[in-house]
């Protein structure tokens, strides 16, 4: 992760209100623990998570709502989810609705991003086989 990406998301994260600004930084460490080797960028105006850098690799997503935030994952329709926290009906993405930090940084949540780490490189390449 680059210094001024990284700066970008400090500076993005830090202009939010409350509870989305500790929901969001919780969210991050969980990741960055998480997904090692993971590349952090903003896309669409919020941050992603990759394994090459570029957007359309993305595998997870941190989207502020008004008074929560959505933790999306670009390929979590068949991410093992015991708990039901996975929600979403399209054909690869799915996203939780986390509404505190102790949630953002449970071990479900935590399991969940494993889980979508350790799959990334077969979703993508797969993805990238289809075009």
């Amino acid at each position: 992760m680059s210094n001024n990406t990284s700066d970008t998301i400090d500076t993005f994260f830090n202009s939010l209100p409350e509870p989305n600004k500790g929901i969001c930084t919780a969210l991050r460490k969980v990741i960055l623990a998480n997904m090692p080797g993971t590349i952090e960028i903003i896309a669409h105006g919020v941050p992603g998570y990759t394994i090459t850098g570029k957007s359309s690799d993305r595998i997870v997503y941190i989207a502020p709502q008004n008074g929560w935030v959505n933790l999306g994952f670009f390929f979590g329709a068949d991410i093992p989810d015991p708990e039901g926290l996975v929600t979403g009906e399209g054909k690869r993405m799915r996203h939780i609705k986390i509404t505190d930090k102790k949630q953002a940084a449970s071990p479900a949540i935590k399991e969940i991003i494993k889980h979508a780490w350790a799959k990334a490189p077969g979703d993508i390449a797969s993805l990238k086989a289809k075009k």
